[in-house]
């Protein structure tokens, strides 16, 4: 299969940010913290300010100050691996360093800012806000021909974790994350195949759209 690249895929790869465990805060039963909430494929929070965070046995639960609650349980076979309130899957990224931690649900991106100081206030300059690209990518509908072009947009957390949205041929969009080696739907209504070949992704969803994505749209390590 011809080896295509993504066209007009803005990826600014920044250098690699070291991985690291859970910091002391987290380790406590609740803290205070500020919150930044990013929905999924947008630049700027829709909420920020003041929350708390509590984890108990691995049990994370993030409040706001308006009262909004997310409940996090973790999956006893994959690390940094959750199910929110609804059933949904979500995974915690460390790429905050010392500073907090990132939780990547189905609709929101969760930045935790350990202490009552000042977070990154819902701007695009905010520390560890994530990079972010997109542009399109070969697709195809009822078969793999991949003959058509579809949209993709793509936001990196630690090198080696992305979300991404993809808009098939017939305009539905489907939410990936890529954690830990695995690319997966957020949507656990989708079925997705993944083959990996000669640095490419190949993705076949519901046996309907199929996509084709390089392998740094999906890591963001080149």
């Amino acid at each position: 299969m011809m080896n295509r690249t993504m066209q007009a895929l803005s990826l600014p790869l920044a250098a690699a940010i070291a991985a690291l465990g859970m910091t002391s805060p987290a380790q406590a039963d609740t803290t205070a913290a500020n919150c930044d909430i990013y929905p999924i494929g947008e630049d700027t929070a829709t909420a920020y300010g003041p929350c708390t965070f509590s984890q108990r046995q691995g049990y994370v639960t993030i409040t706001l100050e308006d009262g909004t609650t997310y409940e996090l349980t973790p999956d006893p076979n994959l690390a940094a691996t959750y199910t929110d309130q609804t059933g949904r899957p979500a995974t915690r990224e460390d790429g905050l360093g010392d500073a907090g931690l990132i939780y990547r649900l189905a609709d929101v991106s969760i930045f935790v800012y350990w202490g009552d100081g000042d977070s990154g206030a819902g701007t695009s300059t905010a520390f560890g806000e994530p990079r972010r690209g997109g542009g399109w990518v070969p697709c195809s509908i009822v078969a793999p021909t991949y003959d058509a072009m579809c949209e993709a947009n793509v936001v990196f957390g630690d090198p080696g974790n992305a979300s991404l949205t993809l808009i098939g041929v017939t305009g539905t969009e489907h939410h990936l994350s890529y954690y830990s080696g695995t690319l997966y739907s957020t949507d656990p209504k989708d079925e997705v195949l993944v083959q990996s070949l000669n640095g490419q992704y190949l993705l076949n969803i519901n046996d309907e759209e199929f996509f084709e994505l390089d392998e740094i749209v999906v890591t963001g390590v080149d």
